[in-house]
């Protein structure tokens, strides 16, 4: 990729609800020499994203703030959104519904040799970049790495950190249960968006295959065994919660197997991937969670009450600064070797991970990418684990960046452990 680029990272939605969150991370907590630009559709309204964030800031940082450079750039508008490409070494972006905005930007970037981040939570998005882009995509020596938000990134690394444990031991992975046991937070209008205009723009026989647990394998990967069944409702002593069904579930599997596939299914030949929601130890309250969990995702699979919640969380509006300040996740990777023994991995945000963690993994895995080729190419064992990392494709979060993000969302307050 060429160094005379303008930006190291142009941010494409600033304007959105996380995408703020990023924006404002990268220019509190990024380094000073970090090139970086805003881009989106309205000057005026990135001009007072560019303010307010400036006046949560003090000195070089907000004066800083004040001038970031701001590109226009529309997603209808191709020649737009390639000369954005064009003049970073990665993009970040934000604007959803992807299955409705992201694919010409990621076209872009593949053309112009362009790394890219995003939020995305769609698997049949990130299905659609596999078929249209993957071959043409290594080729380029292009590393396209859709969600790096809370969709899917933790559940991605967890599984690469326990895969790796027992790697160093000589050992093969054969399970992993991933149980979100704490968590605290809310949801934006922009996730409900997303969620419907999936719903209402995907015919249904994509929205079933993309429910595969296999569905975001290459072509050259194909499905060899069943995979783990999903949670519905049962008591994990594992963890003394009792686990219920986790809407997450599938897309984040689907991630997961597609690590596993890219990294040659090193983990091991027979490695299964699930998750739940096990965050009550008793079971009055779970049972209540389960059918809470069940009426909210039939509210948006039928057209009336999908209305009405669309209605209820407008696009742009999120949680409350409360419970933004409030937020927390824990989440714990149950996983077993193929010669059965057990071992359990935490990963810890202790910040709203929905949107202001989202913001934060978002922003390191851009500079990962952006700042770090000197530790990618050394390709040592303490800095990319036992798997290593891939230079071009269709990635994930483990294959294009592996131990490298991880020490890096350490540095920002994540904890990614093994407990002993």
């Amino acid at each position: 990729m060429a160094s005379t680029r303008a930006y190291d990272i142009v941010l494409f939605g600033a304007t959105g609800f996380t995408g703020k969150f990023a924006t404002e991370y990268l220019l509190r907590s990024g380094p000073m020499n970090v090139k970086f630009a805003i881009a989106g559709r309205s000057r005026a309204k990135l001009e007072a994203v560019r303010t307010d964030i400036a006046a949560t800031l003090t000195g070089e940082r907000a004066e800083r703030a004040k001038n970031i450079p701001i590109l226009i750039a529309d997603s209808n508008d191709q020649e737009s959104l390639d000369a954005v490409a064009a003049s970073t070494k990665v993009i970040l972006t934000t604007v959803g519904p992807f299955l409705q905005y992201g694919k010409p930007l990621a076209d872009a970037c593949i053309r112009f040799r362009t790394d890219y981040i995003d939020s995305t939570g769609e698997t049949p998005y990130i299905k659609n970049l596999i078929d249209a882009y993957e071959d043409e995509a290594i080729a380029n020596n292009v590393r396209i790495v859709p969600s790096c938000g809370f969709d899917s990134l933790p559940s991605d690394l967890g599984t690469l950190m326990m895969a790796n444990h027992f790697a160093k031991k000589g050992k093969k992975l054969a399970s992993v249960r991933a149980v979100v046991v704490k968590m605290k937070g809310g949801i934006s209008g922009g996730t409900i968006h997303s969620a419907a205009h999936m719903i209402e723009t995907t015919p249904l026989t994509t929205l079933v295959n993309s429910d595969n647990a296999y569905a975001l394998n290459s072509k050259d990967d194909p499905a060899t065994r069943p995979p783990a069944s999903p949670v519905l409702f049962q008591y994990n002593k594992d963890v003394s919660r009792y686990e219920l069904l986790w809407p997450m579930e599938s897309g984040n599997a689907a991630y997961v197997r597609r690590s596993w596939g890219l990294l040659g299914r090193n983990y091991g030949a027979q490695f299964r991937y699930s998750e739940s929601l096990g965050i009550f130890g008793s079971v009055i309250p779970a049972v209540f969670a389960l059918f809470g969990t069940l009426g909210m995702l039939l509210s948006i699979v039928f057209p009336p009450t999908r209305y009405v919640v669309k209605k209820i969380f407008p696009q742009g509006q999120g949680p409350s600064p409360e419970m933004l300040k409030n937020g927390c996740v824990e989440m714990k990777f149950v996983a077993t070797s193929e010669d059965g023994e057990k071992a359990v991995g935490v990963i810890k945000s202790h910040i709203d991970i929905g949107y202001v963690g989202t913001g934060l993994m978002l922003a390191e895995a851009a500079m990962c990418l952006a700042l770090d080729d000197a530790v990618f190419a050394k390709a040592r064992e303490e800095d990319v684990g036992v798997f290593g990392v891939k230079k071009g494709g269709i990635l994930t979060a483990a294959t294009a960046m592996s131990f490298v993000l991880v020490e890096r969302l350490k540095k920002a307050g994540m904890e990614f452990y093994v407990e002993q």
